[in-house]
């Protein structure tokens, strides 16, 4: 088995680090504070392409083997 990082697992990752440097830790301790749903963190995720990509194509992805990259 090969666990060496392959280029679209290292873009993925640069990808959700740019993504989640908007959200710093102050927010997700408001969002638990005041039990509130982190739609801000959720809208900018689904934006991005990213709330299916965990998703089999046979379940519904829309394909392809990663969401696309801004």
């Amino acid at each position: 088995m090969n666990f060496d990082e392959s280029e679209e697992h290292g873009e993925i990752r640069d990808a959700v680090r740019r993504l989640c440097r908007d959200f710093p830790d102050e927010y997700w301790r408001a969002c638990d504070e005041e039990h509130r749903f982190p739609s801000d963190f959720y809208e900018a995720i689904a934006k991005g392409g990213w709330v299916c990509i965990a998703i089999p194509e046979e379940y519904g992805r829309a394909g392809g083997a990663s969401p696309r990259h801004h």
